[in-house]
């Protein structure tokens, strides 16, 4: 994780404040903005006036950040960061544009559509999976368990991903799936991606040994009952989410 201990050594002291002044008139939109200065004694706002034009060019001189440079001929541009559409979405735990894009979220039991190749004998069909910590990059991803629909924290504990195609550190094999994400996505669209993603190709193998019981019995069983998923068949991993983000 990004050590960020430098920035609490720094103080800042407030010297302008800016207040967008509305008419009011229902049958109008008329804004201006009202800059005060702040006392260095008091720390209280003085001398109230409309932003200058000058105020408001060193504002957005502050603001402005010039845009990445392009790659070179040959080589692919860089992704642009991920933008959120809306408000930031409640079940994203962990968000890291310096880290390969990372992005840690967490999805309750459900009810799913599942798909299996003929080799494992199983029906396609609809059933019940666990609560589910998804750790994804625009490249790979990684899938662990949880016992409890609750939002996770830093201390909660991780369980092995009770699925195929699936290895014991989490990573998800996903064959040939093609994953394409655009420059421009929003963080809701790439979790509905990498969750569609892995939930519309086909289990194909078993790549470790992920629950206490049998798992291709336990997937015979969860596509033929609507029993909700049976906790009690997740493997411990010994590793909370805070040791998984080191």
């Amino acid at each position: 994780m990004q050590n960020i201990t430098h920035l609490f050594s720094k103080t800042y002291s407030p010297v302008q404040a800016l207040v967008l002044m509305r008419l009011n008139d229902p049958d109008k939109q008329s804004y201006y903005v009202e800059s005060h200065d702040i006392d260095p004694q008091t720390g209280k706002p003085i001398n109230a006036h409309p932003l200058s034009h000058e105020e408001a060019k060193a504002l957005s001189e502050t603001l402005y950040q010039p845009p990445k440079k392009t790659a070179k001929k040959g080589k692919q541009p860089p992704k642009a960061p991920f933008h959120c559409a809306g408000l930031f979405p409640e079940n994203v735990l962990y968000f890291n544009t310096d880290k390969s894009d990372t992005v840690v979220w967490y999805t309750p039991a459900k009810e799913q559509p599942l798909f299996f190749s003929k080799s494992l004998e199983i029906d396609n069909g609809k059933g019940q999976v666990p609560a589910l910590l998804w750790i994804a990059t625009r490249k790979s991803l990684r899938l662990f368990a949880l016992k409890s629909n609750k939002r996770p924290t830093a201390k909660s504990q991780l369980y092995y991903a009770p699925f195929f195609n699936t290895s014991s550190d989490g990573h998800v094999c996903m064959g040939n799936v093609q994953k394409d994400f655009a420059g421009d996505v929003s963080l809701t669209q790439f979790m509905d991606q990498w969750e569609h993603y892995f939930f519309n190709s086909y289990f194909t193998h078993a790549s470790a040994i992920l629950t206490k019981t049998n798992i291709v019995q336990l997937w015979k069983e969860q596509v033929a009952t609507p029993r909700p998923f049976p906790v009690s068949a997740l493997l411990e991993t010994k590793t909370t989410l805070a040791q998984l983000l080191q």
